[in-house]
């Protein structure tokens, strides 16, 4: 799979975390942890984890296929999966051990986050959506719109400004995908540094890159 790491959003270096189809990528307990369809040993797939985002283990692993999102909060480690038959799996053991749980409906679920005491993962079919304190128990929310996920690319100043007040008032997780050398060189129009770092610090956000 391809990853890059970078210190300050500006260089960007290859890393190689020695398994490939990666599906989502986090920081959490002190390490970033990628979440993959790669098949490590029959149905066992892959979890990779680095403490600097350039040296990778992948000795975790998930059972079943089609895992497609990985999210931490309040010590619990929780995935989710697009067509097993059982879609989720929660760790509180800084996944050494996964409990397998059955999602409501039949959502192909494609993302899952964490922010103020909950659990939210989002389907792009009947439920849609769901939420979960535990990463056990989980209560379906059909809204009749089939949700993957909510991104906003390059860092607009705008999403600082309007949606993100929006989303973090009503407790939504999202995801900017910023070019970081409009950033970097105060771009007008778009977040300079500060924004982007005081979005970061928010449970709801995650930071990724677009291009530099």
């Amino acid at each position: 799979g391809s990853m890059y790491t970078t210190d300050a959003g500006t260089v960007w270096q290859s890393a190689s975390p020695g398994v490939t189809y990666l599906e989502d990528v986090i920081y959490a307990n002190n390490e970033f942890v990628a979440i993959s369809n790669t098949a490590v040993s029959g149905s066992q797939y892959a979890i990779a984890h680095s403490s600097d985002g350039q040296t990778w283990q992948n000795d975790i692993s998930l059972q079943q296929a089609s895992w497609q999102s990985i999210a931490y909060g309040d010590g619990t480690y929780v995935a989710v999966n697009s067509s097993a038959e059982n879609r989720a799996a929660y760790s509180t053991d800084n996944m050494s051990t996964w409990t397998y749980v059955t999602m409501p409906g039949n959502g192909s679920w494609q993302s899952v986050r964490y922010g103020n005491g909950k659990f939210v993962a989002v389907a792009k079919n009947d439920p849609y959506m769901a939420w979960s304190e535990d990463g056990a128990t989980w209560t379906a929310v059909n809204n009749g719109i089939a949700w993957y996920s909510i991104t906003f690319d390059d860092g607009y100043l705008d999403t600082y400004e309007i949606a993100s007040r929006y989303l973090i008032e009503n407790n939504i997780p999202f995801t900017i995908f910023a070019i970081t050398d409009f950033i970097k060189n105060n771009k007008k129009g778009y977040m300079d540094e500060s924004m982007l770092r005081e979005l970061s610090k928010n449970d709801l956000v995650t930071i990724g890159s677009h291009s530099v």
